[in-house]
């Protein structure tokens, strides 16, 4: 379905090539390589989470997100939209942090 939503050949390129090298991966490497190939995409996406947020105060600071998750809930509640990024950046900070450490060991 993501293949679907894609609006350039860029992102259609980098979508394939993705699931085409995790396929390789799951398929023909070992056991260990397939571990740290699985650890390595999952500290990429929950580290690369974080950057997003700062990207959507960075833009509504310019005036260039009216139309952000942000500025449609600070409308909608009359909370303001700087409070929503906060909330998302808390939110997704939190997920990293307990996403890491259910990866470095086990909660005792």
């Amino acid at each position: 379905l993501m293949l679907l939503q894609i609006r350039n050949w860029f992102g259609l390129w980098s979508v394939l090539v993705t699931g085409a090298a995790l396929v390789g991966v799951s398929w023909w490497a070992t056991p260990d390589v397939q571990s740290a190939v699985a650890y390595a995409v999952t500290w990429f996406l929950l580290l690369g989470a974080v950057r997003p947020v700062l990207e959507l105060q960075s833009e509504r600071s310019r005036g260039r997100a009216a139309t952000s998750d942000a500025d449609i809930l600070a409308r909608l509640t009359r909370v303001p939209g700087l409070f929503w990024v906060g909330v998302f950046l808390v939110v997704t900070l939190g997920a990293a942090v307990l996403g890491g450490s259910w990866i470095v060991g086990p909660a005792a």
